[in-house]
């Protein structure tokens, strides 16, 4: 069975005005809108970086900010944020990398510290299980 529509009922005039641009009247808009726009952080959980957890909802919406316009737009990018996850998790992922090479490069020094120097230092990574660049 066919739907009836009738062209003078609200619905149908509500219909009209969203598919309507808004040059002549309407809601659409006229052009594509960059914003409001969603940008993304990965975040460790469970040891790996990850934009969103199935089971945890508050974690993702932790991942994630709406952008309202250019400028907190370019504000929250300077801070690390990205355009998608994907680029959210090769960001992290190349923070990751550096923060690595960074230890690496530490553990080349140590080797010509003082042995007391050294020994300062094995306790500072003794006491914690990230990397150390110092």
């Amino acid at each position: 069975m066919p739907v009836v529509r009738n062209e003078d009922s609200e619905h149908e005039k509500e219909l009209k005005r969203w598919n309507t641009p808004t040059r002549d009247g309407g809601h659409q808009p006229d052009q594509h809108e960059p914003y409001p726009a969603m940008v993304y952080q990965a975040r460790d959980l469970h040891g790996k970086p990850a934009c969103e957890d199935p089971r945890d909802e508050q974690f993702a919406t932790r991942c994630q900010h709406i952008v309202r316009d250019a400028q907190e737009h370019a504000r929250y990018r300077a801070d690390g944020w990205s355009d998608s996850p994907t680029l959210a998790l090769a960001h992290a992922e190349s923070l990751a990398q550096d923060i690595a090479t960074a230890a690496a490069e530490a553990n080349y020094h140590a080797a010509k510290m003082s042995p007391k120097a050294q020994a300062e230092r094995a306790r500072l990574e003794a006491s914690t299980d990230k990397h150390v660049t110092k």
